[in-house]
């Protein structure tokens, strides 16, 4: 797995050429992996698990090459503007390291196992505890902070506000750029084949708005990005468009947060 992210924060990632991880620049050229990356992702995530749902974006907390990501996510940490942001999972004096292999006691005091935890988590245990889920993006991935979807958006009797899509199509509102932004830039990376991760723009339907926009790979414009080309859709009354063509699989493989593959 490999992505372009940039963060708020101290961390910044570039892609890891065709291998996977990501480097994490302001400690050195240190790689960091996902958890998509393991071995044993399968076997220890499965698909009820939170981890499994986001695992090309949560950091593999087993990974001791992972460390010196830990120890900027806990300077992050440490600094929380208030504890009241803060889950009880999260709490402050709760969590005393950033990493631990430590597995000889069941207790929680590193920043990664309190990740791990977390991730080994489903859905509905989370979203019962206030601030956690924000928690979990922001300490134990790489895109830092949790996305806003375009269901939340005024998409009256269009596209963007259809019930099939709520909570999947990430908003391109430039009043939630602070969430979102860096999740296109690695989506634009990946349509133009500068990420190798299998959501290139190569697999959109033909002659539709997404393969136009991948026609432009070499000579692009400030406007052919793969935010705004989603945003078009959204704006749309229908999929039913045939010009600009528009297909349900294209929408749900490149403007979705967890991408689909529809046929």
């Amino acid at each position: 797995m490999t992505l372009f992210v940039k963060v708020a924060s101290a961390l910044v990632f570039v892609a890891a050429a065709s291998t996977g991880g990501y480097y994490l620049l302001s400690s050195g050229n240190d790689r960091v992996f996902v958890i998509k990356d393991k071995s044993s992702f399968n076997a220890l995530y499965t698909e009820e698990m939170f981890g499994n749902d986001y695992s090309q974006y949560m950091v593999d907390p087993d990974r001791y090459e992972n460390k010196k990501w830990w120890e900027e996510s806990f300077k992050k940490f440490k600094s929380a503007s208030s504890s009241t942001t803060l889950s009880n999972e999260f709490q402050v004096q709760n969590i005393t390291l950033a990493y631990s292999d430590d597995e000889s006691t069941t207790l929680i005091k590193s920043l990664n196992k309190a990740c791990k935890a977390a991730l080994l988590s489903n859905q509905t245990e989370i979203d019962k505890k206030a601030n956690y889920e924000d928690n979990i993006w922001y300490f134990c991935s790489v895109i830092n902070t949790r996305r806003k979807f375009s269901s939340k958006d005024n998409y009256t009797s269009k596209v963007g506000g259809l019930e099939i899509y709520k909570n999947k199509t990430v908003s391109v509102k430039t009043e939630n750029d602070k969430y979102n932004s860096s999740f296109w830039e690695v989506r634009n990376k990946e349509f133009f084949d500068e990420i190798n991760s299998g959501y290139s723009g190569s697999m959109a339907s033909k002659d539709s708005i997404f393969s136009e926009l991948y026609k432009k790979k070499l000579n692009r414009g400030e406007e052919d990005t793969i935010k705004k080309t989603c945003e078009k859709v959204y704006e749309a009354d229908s999929l039913d468009l045939e010009d600009p063509k528009m297909k349900d699989s294209d929408v749900a493989l490149f403007c979705f947060l967890i991408p689909e593959v529809r046929k």
